[in-house]
């Protein structure tokens, strides 16, 4: 099972109030960052494509080694573009 599946599996069974629908995919991304932010690692598609609005800084891979991870307000989104950061809870 590819890590991004099995990312999708550990988010669907521990953070369930983010309501990722079925046939849903992550995706790597390679954007460079602005000055003010820092680029995120991966980004969540949903079935027809559309963004989810959740993602991560922190690589797929390292996130399923954390024994915890947690879902909250992405900091560098305005409140008119709204995104879900999937991070460890210290940071």
């Amino acid at each position: 099972m590819k890590i991004s599946d099995r990312l999708l599996a550990r988010l669907r069974q521990e953070l369930p109030e983010l309501n990722i629908p079925e046939g849903a995919t992550l995706h790597r991304t390679y954007a460079e960052a602005t000055p003010d932010e820092a680029p995120l690692s991966w980004f969540a598609l949903g079935p027809d494509g559309s963004d989810l609005r959740l993602g991560s800084r922190i690589p797929m891979g390292r996130l399923l080694r954390e024994p915890v991870i947690v879902a909250g307000p992405e900091p560098y989104s305005s409140s008119f573009d709204p995104h879900t950061e999937i991070r460890t809870p210290q940071g």
